[in-house]
């Protein structure tokens, strides 16, 4: 099943949406900047169902990434109970939206 697209501007951010139903989103974070729009944050969560089992989010201006992992992942336990971990990303300069030829081949696991 492939995943729905959604761009919405909010808060003078542009916002590049996947949602894949109940396994989880991706987001992908732009802000104008220097004549170009500007890869500023990424977000995703892999779920299960209503249970998220882990999000990360990037900040490409702080650099810095936090991963949320819920160590509670029984499918019968209520409360998501999440063991968050953060630290520095290494990047020079922040990705251009005009230099992107396809989201697929953006690779968030690098950061």
């Amino acid at each position: 099943m492939p995943p729905e697209l959604s761009i919405n501007i909010e808060d003078n951010k542009l916002k590049i949406h996947y949602s894949h139903g109940r396994y989880g989103y991706w987001e992908y974070i732009f802000k104008y900047l220097e004549s170009d729009f500007k890869l500023i944050g990424y977000e995703s969560s892999e779920n299960h169902g209503p249970k998220v089992l882990n999000q990360s989010k990037i900040d490409f201006l702080k650099k810095e990434k936090t991963l949320f992992e819920n160590t509670n992942k029984d499918s019968q336990a209520e409360e998501e109970i999440f063991e968050v971990i953060s630290y520095d990303i290494k990047i020079n300069d922040l990705i251009r939206l005009s230099k992107i030829k396809n989201f697929e081949n953006l690779d968030m696991t690098k950061y």
